[in-house]
């Protein structure tokens, strides 16, 4: 799975990435990270569309009248060398779907494309709390493109839903612990009968 990123998102949260992801590595998934730099595209070469994955780190909110539309967009970027891909933004996400709006903390599809947003995050929280968030946000929107296409419905598992999206996220945090043994059997599945 390979983390991309533009340059203005901080080491310490793309640790805090790759650490929400190093709990698939059990299931032998290879992690990277690669970092969307207009003058040097080295680290998203396999990536297609690295061009515009970096005009879309650059806006501040990105707005989807449509969920599908985006994520089929989003896969185009992750498909031509089969890489999963976890795209860590500092955008907001907007979804308007049937007539209502609300504010994601990231969107996924299991065909191997997310995206996780920093902004809510970085508003509200500082330093391990912030670095928490990036992984629990990160771990899930990967455990959906790593085949958990539904969510749990255990009230500790990082695999369920965060309905009130921006609004409650840090309810959510104060619930979840891990992904549940559960979930974690669909993913390790997913993974060994994947190209990644």
């Amino acid at each position: 799975m390979r983390l991309l990123h533009p340059g203005s998102v901080s080491p310490a949260e793309a640790a805090a990435a790759m650490n929400g992801l190093r709990r698939f590595e059990r299931f032998g998934l290879a992690l990277e990270e690669g970092v969307l730099d207009p003058k040097d595209m080295k680290n998203v070469c396999e990536v297609k569309y690295g061009e515009k994955l970096h005009r879309l780190s650059s806006e501040d909110l990105i707005v989807a009248d449509n969920f599908t539309f985006l994520i089929e967009s989003l896969s185009i970027f992750f498909h031509e060398k089969q890489v999963y891909g976890l795209f860590l933004m500092p955008a907001r996400i907007q979804l308007l779907d049937d007539g209502d709006s609300s504010f994601r903390m990231g969107l996924a599809r299991s065909d191997g494309s997310a995206m996780v947003s920093l902004s809510p995050i970085r508003s509200a929280l500082k330093g391990e709390e912030a670095a928490r968030a990036i992984a629990v946000f990160s771990a899930h929107e990967a455990g959906h493109v790593l085949g958990k296409s539904n969510h749990c419905t255990k009230d500790d598992c990082i695999m369920k839903p965060n309905d009130g999206g921006e609004k409650t996220f840090q309810h959510f945090l104060g619930q979840v612990k891990e992904i549940c043994s559960d979930c974690m059997s669909v993913i390790g599945r997913h993974i060994s009968k994947s190209r990644y």
